[in-house]
C-alpha cells in the first residue's frame, strides 16, 4: 500500500489508499496529477485500513501496524508506545469536539495530547470501517458489536459500558451509520436494520437486501442509503422502500468494502479496479488510464485544508 494525492482542476485534493506500490504521474489531458507517500515519507506501514483529517488538518493513516500522522510534509508513526496496543486492523473515528479516536475489536483509544489512552470494551467489534460512529442526535457513540446495536456515552474522561439496543435484532452488528435526518442505520448478514423514532425495521430479501458481509453505510447528498459488501453495492432511494442494484458495473471492492464521502455529499467508492466516483448519476472511474500505476484501492479521504 501507499497513499496518492491526485488534483483535478478545481483543486480538490483527494488522498487514496493503494493495495500495491505506485509511481505517481501527472495526466494533463484529464487534468489530474498524482503523487505519491510511502516510506520515504515516513509511512513506514503500507497496509493503509483507513483515513480521517483531524480539526488541526493532520491527516492520519490507520495501518495494521499503528497509527501514521501526515503534518503536510511527513509521517509520524502512534504505535505502542503513544498507547495505541493492537495486533490487528485499525479504524478512525472523531467526534464533533474534534476528539481522534482509534477503533479495534476490542478498545477504543482517545488522542490526549500525543498519547493514546485506551478504554476496553467487554464487546467484540467487527474488523471493518464502521464499527463505531459518533451520533450528534443522541451525542453517544454507536456500536457494532457481537451481541447487536449498542450505544455508549463519553463524559468527563470516562467511556460508559456499552449498554444494548433492546429494540433491535440480537444479531452480530457489522456495520453503523447515523444519518443526517437523525435515522440510525445497521447492517447484519441478512440485510440493514432503519432505526428511528423508538421505532425500527428491517429490510431483507423482499426488500432488495441479500444476505451478504455489508461493511458500508452511506446517505449521498440526495437522501439516497448506500449499503456495500465487497462484492455487491444496493442503494435506497429517497422515498422508497425497496433497495436496489447500485453498482452493477462497477469492479468488487480489495477486502472490506468502503464508502466514503466529500464535503459535497458526492460518493466515492474504491473498488480493485480504480476509484468510482458519482457523478450526475454516472459512475466514472479514476484508473491506470488517469495516471494510478496501480489501480487497486481501498479508501479515499478529500482533504478540508
Amino acid at each position: 500500500d501507499c497513499l496518492n494525492a491526485f488534483e483535478q482542476a478545481n483543486h480538490v485534493r483527494l488522498f487514496v489508499a493503494l493495495l500495491l506500490f505506485t509511481f505517481c504521474g501527472a495526466l494533463h489531458a484529464q487534468r489530474f496529477s498524482f503523487q505519491r507517500y510511502g516510506e520515504t515519507q515516513g509511512l513506514t506501514n503500507l497496509v493503509v485500513t483507513d483515513l480521517l483529517q483531524d480539526k488541526q488538518g493532520y491527516i492520519w493513516a490507520a495501518t495494521f501496524n499503528g497509527l501514521f500522522r501526515y503534518d503536510g510534509t511527513s509521517f509520524e508513526r502512534f504505535g505502542e508506545k503513544e498507547g495505541i496496543v493492537t495486533t490487528g486492523s485499525i479504524y478512525l473515528a472523531k467526534t464533533p469536539s474534534g476528539d481522534l479516536w482509534a477503533v479495534s475489536d476490542h478498545a477504543l483509544f482517545r488522542l490526549e495530547g500525543k498519547h493514546f489512552h485506551e478504554y476496553d470494551l467487554p464487546v467484540h467489534l467487527p474488523n471493518g470501517p464502521q464499527a463505531v460512529v459518533w451520533d450528534e442526535k443522541s451525542s453517544l457513540f454507536l456500536l457494532a458489536t457481537d451481541k447487536g446495536l449498542a450505544t455508549a456515552s463519553f463524559s468527563g474522561g470516562k467511556l460508559a459500558s456499552p449498554v444494548i439496543d433492546a429494540l433491535n435484532e440480537k444479531a452480530p452488528v457489522l456495520a453503523v451509520y447515523g444519518a443526517p435526518d437523525g435515522t440510525v442505520w445497521s447492517s447484519i448478514h441478512s440485510g440493514v436494520c432503519r432505526s428511528r423514532a423508538g421505532k425500527t425495521a428491517c429490510f431483507g430479501i423482499r426488500e432488495g437486501m441479500p444476505k451478504d458481509r455489508w461493511t458500508a453505510i452511506r446517505m449521498d447528498r440526495n437522501g439516497d442509503l448506500w449499503v456495500r459488501s465487497e462484492k455487491q453495492l444496493r442503494v435506497l432511494r429517497g422515498g422508497t422502500a425497496h433497495f436496489d442494484d447500485g453498482g452493477r458495473s462497477l469492479p468488487p471492492a480489495d477486502g472490506a468494502g468502503v464508502l466514503s464521502l466529500d464535503r459535497g455529499g458526492n460518493l466515492f467508492v474504491p473498488t480493485q479496479r480504480g476509484l468510482a466516483r458519482l457523478l450526475n448519476g454516472q459512475w466514472k472511474l479514476v484508473t491506470m488510464r488517469e495516471g494510478l500505476t496501480s489501480s487497486s484501492t481501498q479508501v479515499a479521504l478529500e482533504d478540508q485544508e
